[in-house]
């Protein structure tokens, strides 16, 4: 699926959701179920990922998330522990990319994370 949004601060709806499963102690493979272009002109630089454990759970976890890049990926970044949350990863504006979503376990086998943009 593909999306255009305002900055990351103003994020009224999903653009595209996906899911990302992990293991405990161990990054699970990468999730890349949504695109982002980002607007030319007045774009932050940010691009903001809400993401959840399947609820009736107690599943704990870490997620990360990047651009997606053919060469030279950058560097993961934190979006949060915990059971929920949110974070914001560096977009640059006129973007055209994959998201890339990995999350961890912090207290089970597996855990699956239900992610937005």
């Amino acid at each position: 699926m593909t999306g255009t949004a305002e900055a990351a601060e103003s994020h009224p709806a999903a653009l595209c959701s996906g899911t990302a499963s992990g293991f405990l102690a161990k990054w699970g493979p990468v999730s890349k179920q949504c695109s982002y272009t980002s607007p030319a002109s007045g774009w932050k630089g940010r691009l903001r990922i809400d993401w959840n454990t399947q609820s009736g759970t107690s599943q704990y976890g870490c997620v990360e998330a990047r651009m997606s890049k053919a060469k030279n990926p950058d560097p993961w970044q934190g979006v949060g522990c915990g059971s929920s949350g949110s974070g914001v990863i560096k977009w640059p504006a006129n973007t055209a990319s994959m998201v890339e979503v990995r999350v961890k376990s912090m207290n089970s086998a597996v855990i699956n994370v239900d992610y937005s943009i």
